[in-house]
């Protein structure tokens, strides 16, 4: 038995655990999201370049399991825990439709300087179109991503 096989055993034992003991972080939604991503990180091509994602993913479930309610952790603290073995997971399938919460608001803030540098070089009064059209589009695709299972 290798590798994959035992990821996808050991990652669904997790997840029961999960859903008995009832962590009051993890809601239904948070349970899907989590099946989700084991599902596409499992079956992820070519397995050599996911590797370590899965050991990360593994790593997370493991350590949430081994948390009990009287070390008294906060929505901050597992946010930490998700942004430590979760992130790589979640970059490698962006292609996949994954995302971060709002992880492109640095960027619109960057258009929205460039685009006010530019009617204050050019004195030309008009609404920063490249910026709205960003937003949308980025609001649009957290949306999908959201109604798919896929926002982290």
């Amino acid at each position: 038995m290798d590798f994959e096989d035992n990821f996808e055993k050991k990652a669904g034992k997790y997840i029961n655990t999960f859903e008995n003991k009832k962590i009051t972080y993890f809601s239904e939604k948070k349970i899907i999201r989590l099946k989700l991503l084991i599902k596409y990180v499992s079956n992820y091509t070519p397995k050599s370049k996911i590797k370590k994602e899965k050991e990360s993913v593994l790593k997370y479930l493991s350590l949430l399991t081994n948390i009990d309610d009287s070390q008294n952790f906060k929505k901050k603290d597992y946010a930490h825990f998700e942004t430590i073995y979760l992130s790589s997971s979640v970059n490698k399938l962006h292609k996949f439709g994954f995302r971060f919460k709002y992880g492109w608001v640095l960027v619109l803030i960057l258009i929205l300087f460039i685009d006010s540098f530019f009617i204050y070089l050019i004195d030309i009064y008009n609404i920063p179109i490249a910026s709205i059209i960003f937003f949308i589009e980025q609001l649009r695709r957290d949306l999908k991503a959201y109604e798919e299972n896929k926002l982290w």
